[in-house]
């Protein structure tokens, strides 16, 4: 590895895993297209990494599931925001869940509270789960897939990275020094 960085998240080895799975069920897109990057450049094995993902991913949208569950009688905020942006949905999700499902994993702002009414509709939790299964492969594999193979591009240019790296740290001790310095000449004046 010529990349600080990258060494740096090598070198925490399987706690790796760990934190993806902990990223998937909070929030997945960026973190499985950087882990599949990650893949690319040796970081992670595939096949561990298919799994770790594909579970988190599961365990997440069956918590977002429960809480719908839980709340559907409270007037919370949450059901309030997932009345608001996924009650238009209902009979979509009701009718073609499948469909509602998996379209939604690719919508941005809607993937939540679509898991969140569902449980809220008591939605048939074998159901549920087999639907979400087969969007979560689809989704992994192209989501994964564009962070994978936009990993070739960063070989392009790896070995600018560790100029850029050497830099940007400079930068900020600069920063850090130059507010020090401004703090302690502004309490001189005052």
């Amino acid at each position: 590895m010529s990349s600080y960085i990258l060494a740096a998240i090598s070198s925490l080895g399987a706690w790796n895993y760990l934190i993806i799975f902990v990223a998937m069920i909070i929030e997945g897109d960026p973190f499985l297209f950087s882990a599949f990057f990650l893949a690319h450049e040796g970081v992670f094995g595939i096949p561990t990494l298919l799994l770790v993902v594909f579970f988190g991913v599961l365990v997440g949208d069956l918590v977002w599931y429960w809480l719908g569950i839980k709340i559907d009688k409270h007037g919370s905020r949450l059901v309030n925001w997932a009345e608001k942006i996924a009650a238009p949905f209902d009979e979509h999700l009701i009718s073609r869940t499948f469909h509602t499902i998996f379209i939604s994993k690719f919508t941005y702002g809607t993937y939540h509270a679509i898991l969140v009414r569902a449980g809220m509709l008591r939605f048939p939790i074998r159901r549920f789960i087999g639907y979400d299964a087969i969007s979560t492969l689809v989704w992994i594999a192209v989501v994964g897939g564009l962070g994978y193979f936009s990993s070739y591009s960063f070989s392009l240019i790896k070995q600018y990275m560790k100029i850029a790296e050497v830099g940007l740290l400079a930068g900020v001790l600069f920063f850090i020094f130059l507010s020090k310095y401004i703090s302690k000449r502004s309490r001189q004046i005052l």
